[in-house]
């Protein structure tokens, strides 16, 4: 359910825009439909249904978007664009370094050398 926000968004922004603009329209035609005097109301109703859900969903859009692309950057930056293959590695040698440094087996500057190489 909350996986993928960003894209659940911008989907969210797309059916909004389409359900106010079948709603505007409708509205719109209805006026129109109604009354010969209320021709003006009913147009300016279609078009500024069309320009609102346009604005509103282009905003949702956009929230959705910038979501994306910080999750993006964060997958990007948390491995450093290493594969998924090296972070593993790394990390399981981190681990055994904590392992021999929890026995006291390396000094805590031996600890601190082999951590920060490469």
């Amino acid at each position: 359910m909350f996986k993928n926000v960003g894209n659940k968004i911008k989907i969210l922004a797309q059916v909004m825009f389409y359900l106010m603009l079948a709603g505007a329209a409708i509205g719109g035609l209805a006026l129109i439909a109604s009354d010969d005097d209320l021709i003006a109301i009913g147009l300016a109703i279609i078009a500024g249904g069309f320009i609102f859900a346009w604005l509103s969903s282009v905003f949702i859009y956009g929230f959705g978007e910038l979501i994306d692309k910080t999750a993006a950057i964060e997958r990007n930056t948390r491995a450093e664009g290493k594969s998924e293959y090296e972070v593993r590695v790394t990390s399981q040698r981190n681990d055994q370094i904590d392992r021999l440094r929890s026995m006291g087996l390396i000094s805590e500057e031996e600890y601190l050398n082999l951590i920060t190489r490469k």
